[in-house]
């Protein structure tokens, strides 16, 4: 015996679409920007303080400002959204390069010096690798303190 049943149901289908145009345009491309310009700093000289200082605050504040303005115009939601991982990002890169400038002003202040260098190839049993780079360290200038220090970590 076969019984036959018809079976009848409701289905519904929802198509959801959102535009991303104005999230590119208000908040990845300005923040893209601001990430760009904070790496401005790596080319200014190190003596000029005010510029890189001022330079670093003002992308790490204008970026927690955009941060908080992408935030302010979604909902309330108890996990962490894709834009907060972004914005996450670009202050840790702009608050990295602001972090740059103080690593690099502490070692121009050091000013690794030619002899000290010189004892410690020597120490190293670097031979000719070692009288050829204590030749490039006392021929630079006070002012190449990036250079010495690069040198001096490469080699140490």
């Amino acid at each position: 015996m076969v019984i036959q049943r018809n079976h009848s149901c409701i289905s519904i289908e929802f198509v959801l679409h959102r535009d991303i145009g104005y999230f590119i345009i208000q908040v990845y491309v300005p923040s893209m920007l601001i990430v760009i310009l904070s790496w401005v700093s790596f080319w200014i000289s190190i003596d000029a303080h005010p510029a890189r200082v001022s330079l670093g605050l003002f992308t790490v504040l204008t970026t927690t400002t955009m941060s908080g303005g992408a935030r302010e115009g979604l909902p309330r939601v108890s996990y962490i959204k894709a834009i907060d991982i972004w914005m996450i990002v670009c202050l840790v890169f702009v608050f990295a390069s602001l972090l740059e400038y103080a690593v690099v002003n502490v070692l121009a202040r050091r000013q690794v010096k030619p002899q000290n260098l010189a004892k410690i190839m020597q120490n190293k049993n670097l031979g000719k690798m070692s009288d050829a780079l204590t030749r490039i360290f006392t021929e630079l200038n006070n002012r190449d303190y990036i250079l010495s220090v690069v040198l001096y970590l490469a080699v140490y």
